[in-house]
């Protein structure tokens, strides 16, 4: 089934218009009928230029604040943190301009309008009193495209203009513009980003980053230029050719666009159709799902979740919305997808639109391997890359410490190092500031990587030279206490306790997140040294395993501070203690229970109040095979964290997409869970989606799976990838005994042990029964070679 966003008027504002993008150029099309507005991004367009910030007493004041905490005096101990160890904050990504097309002459929308976005073929289509109108992002050719039919003659106005310094010419069929980027934007509230005191400074415009943009019209009409517009005349077909570039990859943007530009009209609109066609719809239709439900327009389908009411046509339509967006944004030889993906439109946007790496950035990517789309993740790759180099910087100039260390916080620059005001303490900083172990999270993203793929390549040039490097920071930065390591000082990522004052603190000595983060990072490490054979970094990482603080639990809850701490914020956003229920899986099943009380206070006192929150309680409550809870959680999120045209919405009203990517992943996780070796077909199928088929997702070994289920009986069909052994686990649904046994095939009860050869499809068939299933999930304890 085909998805997408259908509106019956144009957008009023930009979260109603469509976002369309090709990994480096992004595009908002509102669709107007009088005026037409293209809000446009380039994926390299920031603020600020390469530094490296120092702070040459940090580990003298490093040495000092683990005095403290080990005199219990946490509260100095936080006090000298805020307001002596924390360097500027991450520069901004930008918006570019606009392409404006005044269409005075046509009048108002009439009672046909139709504004359509074809999630499979990634192109948007305006129909409107006889004019056709197409627009997509070309991401071989790296040209937007934007047609314009009339069914008789007519005359308009194309324009372009920016919020940066700018200079715009139009001369012969063209408009460029060349812009400057502020050098630097210093924030000085992080909750409003608008008040006037904010700095936009073009003071280092010698360092900052410079672009290009050009547009070309080609029509079989008349163009007369302006100063800064083309005039179109008499024209019944018309074509906008348009790319951008920036310093940060090419010496000459202006010389860059001109040869695109040149080589995209040479091709012609329908060799750049067909190109586009073939290279997204390829990667698109990779997943399909129908969940049911019936066809809706997106403003039935964001009125009905106003409401509260929900169906498998909604749910499927967010599911894909979520992959086209990564599809849209996300592209081998393009930056990673940042908090608004590509799309932005403020110079000071929500959290600056950066990479925030305590959870966000690797939400934005839970659903790539999965949902098939692995061609998205080489983005994130080359923004860890980046990170870890210059953490390494950091590690060295601020902690004094061998390998890589990275932050909460990071931008284009690849910004490393803690961050806040140097001139004033924000109270409670340290909360988010000095949390510093995104590094080992971040590489468990290229090892799924490799698990996905099992490219040798791969994890030798990038994969371990990312682990050790982090590695060799987590054996500098743990401090041994009565004979267990331990990360000091330590946080939970935004999150802070009363301590015996009642006064609210952050630090603390090994958060259960460290310990999670911790856990699964050495696990991984500990299987990279068995596949690399190096058993001299195998014998060092086991033995920091072996005195690794464990995790501390009190009346049936998993703690998530060092001690059983009163939280000022009960239903805080971040699940952080929870790491290893999702995205890892140690947690289970020793602290289960544990783990689902903590998620159950927390969703309790309102958590999920965010989208991406609550995408990742639903993550959670999948995991734990909480099905009512979870389908709560998506319900939360679709009627509460939505704008109209399906962004997600985070508090007070911003765009944030790591809400869009992370119900995806949820959804997937809903149908299918992999981890310790187990697939697990449907194990949280809620039943308002009792009926429902999906098709092509991957699963950790690289294999491919359908699965559809009718009425209490599920059909899998697994295509392997490689020679292996997969352990199936099927729930609440015994497996059928085929009438015509497969070979490799083995079943006992409700698990079936697949011994795969390569590209051979199986199937096997589940059925529900009155009867419980044993609930124990079969473990495999099986490494990949």
């Amino acid at each position: 089934m085909d998805y997408g966003l259908q509106f019956n008027m144009p957008a009023s504002e930009w979260l109603e218009a469509f976002p369309l993008g090709n990994g480096h150029i992004g595009v908002m099309l509102h669709g107007g009928t009088e005026r037409e507005l293209l809000c446009l991004n380039d994926d390299t367009l920031w603020s600020g230029c390469e530094r490296h910030y120092a702070k040459p007493d940090f580990r003298d004041n490093l040495e000092k604040a683990r005095e403290l905490i080990s005199d219990n005096r946490k509260r100095d101990a936080q006090n000298l943190i805020e307001h002596k160890m924390l360097g500027p904050f991450s520069q901004a990504y930008l918006p570019l301009g606009d392409i404006l097309i005044d269409f005075s002459n046509a009048g108002p929308a009439d009672p046909g309008y139709k504004r359509e976005l074809s999630f499979a073929d990634g192109i948007a289509r305006i129909d409107c009193a006889g004019v056709h109108r197409e627009c997509f992002c070309n991401y071989p050719s790296d040209v937007m495209v934007y047609r314009i039919e009339n069914n008789k003659p007519d005359s308009f106005a194309i324009g372009m203009k920016s919020q940066l310094k700018s200079e715009i010419n139009a001369h012969g069929n063209d408009i460029e513009m060349g812009l400057i980027a502020p050098g630097n934007i210093i924030v000085d509230d992080v909750s409003t980003f608008h008040p006037e005191n904010n700095i936009i400074s073009y003071e280092e415009a010698d360092k900052s980053l410079k672009a290009g943009c050009l547009l070309r019209v080609e029509t079989d009409g008349q163009v007369t230029a302006g100063k800064d517009r083309l005039f179109i005349s008499d024209a019944t077909q018309t074509v906008l050719f348009y790319t951008s570039a920036t310093t940060f990859e090419n010496k000459d943007p202006a010389a860059y666009c001109a040869r695109t530009i040149k080589v995209a009209v040479e091709k012609g609109f329908q060799s750049l159709r067909a190109e586009h066609l073939e290279d997204f719809s390829s990667l698109y239709r990779g997943v399909e799902i129908d969940l049911g439900g019936k066809d809706q327009s997106t403003e039935e389908i964001w009125e009905n979740c106003k409401q509260g009411i929900i169906d498998g046509f909604a749910v499927s339509t967010l599911f894909q919305y979520g992959r086209y967006l990564l599809l849209s944004s996300s592209r081998a030889g393009t930056q990673a997808a940042n908090l608004q993906g590509i799309w932005n439109k403020d110079l000071i946007p929500p959290w600056w639109s950066n990479y925030t790496l305590n959870i966000n950035l690797q939400m934005n990517y839970w659903l790539a391997h999965r949902t098939n789309l692995a061609a998205c993740v080489l983005p994130l790759h080359t923004c860890i890359r980046r990170l870890v180099d210059q953490g390494k910087i950091t590690a060295e100039t601020w902690y004094g410490m061998r390998g890589s260390v990275s932050h909460h916080q990071s931008d284009i620059w690849g910004l490393s190092s803690p961050v806040g005001f140097e001139d004033h303490a924000i109270e409670g900083s340290a909360a988010f500031a000095m949390w510093n172990m995104s590094g080992p999270w971040l590489c468990l993203h290229l090892y799924e990587h490799y698990l996905y793929s099992r490219d040798r390549d791969f994890l030798n040039e990038s994969v371990m030279y990312a682990f050790t490097e982090c590695f060799l920071f987590i054996k500098d930065y743990l401090v041994e206490v009565e004979g267990v390591l331990n990360t000091i000082p330590s946080t939970s990522p935004e999150n802070s306790y009363y301590g015996a004052e009642q006064e609210r603190l952050a630090i603390c000595v090994t958060s259960a997140m460290d310990i999670g983060i911790l856990t699964e990072f050495l696990n991984a490490f500990l299987a990279l040294c068995e596949i690399t054979a190096d058993p001299d970094l195998k014998a060092e990482a086991e033995q920091i395993v072996s005195k690794l603080q464990s995790y501390k639990t009190d009346q049936g809850f998993l703690l998530e501070w060092d001690g059983v701490d009163e939280e000022a914020d009960p239903g805080h956003r971040h699940f952080s203690p929870l790491f290893g229920v999702y995205p890892g899986s140690h947690l289970l099943p020793e602290y289960k229970e544990q783990a689902k009380n903590v998620l159950l206070r927390r969703m309790g006192h309102g958590s999920g109040s965010t989208g991406w929150s609550a995408a990742w309680g639903i993550l959670l409550f999948a995991r734990l095979e909480e099905t009512d809870y979870a389908w709560d959680s998506v319900r939360r999120l679709m009627s509460r964290h939505l704008h109209k045209n399906l962004f997600g919405a985070h508090p007070p009203g911003f765009f944030q997409i790591d809400a869009n990517f992370g119900f995806t992943a949820a959804i997937a996780e809903m149908l299918l869970q992999d981890y310790d070796g187990v697939l697990c077909p449907l194990p949280a199928l809620p039943a308002n989606l009792r009926n429902g088929d999906v098709r092509g997702l991957r699963t950790r070994d690289g294999h491919t799976i359908d699965i559809i289920w009718r009425e209490g009986q599920v059909q899998v069909a697994l295509w392997a990838a490689r020679d292996e052994r997969i352990q199936i686990w099927f729930h609440k649904y015994p497996v059928v005994e085929p009438e015509k046994p497969q070979n490799g095939i083995s079943i006992s009860g409700n698990r079936a042990t697949i011994q795969a050869k390569k590209e051979v499809e199986y199937k096997l068939v589940g059925r529900e029964t009155a009867a419980c299933c044993p609930a124990d999930r079969p473990e495999s304890g099986r490494r990949p070679k």
